[in-house]
């Protein structure tokens, strides 16, 4: 089964002198060690990892030692919770959402137990994030990264809620600042999707009045609503699902509920913008914040 890579530009350099993932339940500190030393035997503990994600393989011929990277992350990630961000986290982070949405097809032929697991590992952290006192430069870059992957997961399983919930986290991708241009090039792919996708188009009930949307014969139709996440390659070199979707569930007699463009918050009366008569948010507070992100997307802009 042909395998969905969507961060090629992402360059690792491969250790060629051991061809087997060695892991270690936790970071051991030397009971007499001080606090500079802790911070430092973590930080290597934390690149070790990061270079043995390198060393799993995923590709056309299967799985290489991905289930086994797939617990050393995991266990990463909680022990990263116990010492100061970096960089480093930053990284675990971006290899972790990469072996997930290299596996969102193979999931659905082979039973992976690790791979709900990792998810929600990576979801909750996000959260953390978000509910914690500080915002910086990093946390933004993790949950935009966090955002985009749990997104990309939503639009590729491609039933009508998972579509309205991968509009949700791409919008929460796009609301927040970052410097970062991988982060910015994922929020790029989040705006392409929240502008061309049907729903997101919706500015009326006219777009709901046929029974449904058919694309070109061809499964790699560039019209077909159900493409894969916005990739970060020519998208001749990703496979696509079926390239039609019925729309007769979605009458104008049932309007959807939309978030908020902002924070993501559903309510039943919402303003919307007054240029799109589309998105909305749930207050002039969110609009405020939300504007220079979505001046990007606006239809009558």
């Amino acid at each position: 089964m042909p395998s969905t890579l969507l961060f090629p530009n992402i360059i690792q350099t491969e250790n060629k002198n051991n061809n087997t993932i060695v892991v270690t339940d936790h970071c051991q500190f030397p009971s007499n060690s001080t606090p500079y030393q802790e911070d430092q035997t973590w930080i290597t503990f934390l690149a070790t990892a990061i270079g043995f994600g390198t060393q799993r393989k995923h590709g056309e011929k299967g799985c290489h030692q991905c289930d086994a990277m797939a617990l050393h992350y995991r266990q990463v990630l909680v022990e990263s919770q116990k010492h100061e961000l970096n960089g480093l986290v930053l990284e675990l982070i971006w290899q972790m959402t990469k072996m997930l949405l290299e596996h969102m097809e193979t999931r659905m032929y082979h039973s992976l137990g690790w791979f709900d697991a990792m998810a929600q590992d990576l979801f909750r952290y996000a959260k953390q994030l978000k509910e914690g006192q500080t915002e910086g430069e990093l946390e933004n870059a993790i949950r935009i990264t966090i955002y985009h992957c749990r997104a990309a997961l939503h639009q590729h399983d491609g039933g009508r809620d998972d579509l309205i919930k991968a509009r949700v986290y791409y919008r929460k991708c796009v609301s927040l600042p970052t410097e970062y241009e991988t982060q910015q090039s994922l929020q790029h792919t989040a705006s392409v999707f929240l502008s061309q996708h049907p729903l997101a188009l919706y500015t009326s009930s006219s777009i709901f009045s046929s029974s449904s949307v058919s694309g070109s014969s061809s499964p790699n139709s560039s019209s077909s609503f159900f493409s894969l996440p916005p990739p970060l390659q020519p998208s001749s070199s990703i496979s696509s699902t079926p390239s039609s979707i019925s729309l007769s569930s979605l009458s104008s007699s049932t309007p959807l509920m939309t978030p908020c463009g902002h924070c993501g918050l559903e309510k039943k009366a919402m303003p919307v913008c007054a240029k799109c008569k589309y998105q909305r948010y749930c207050s002039a507070k969110c609009l405020k914040k939300h504007q220079p992100t979505h001046a990007l997307v606006c239809q009558n802009q």
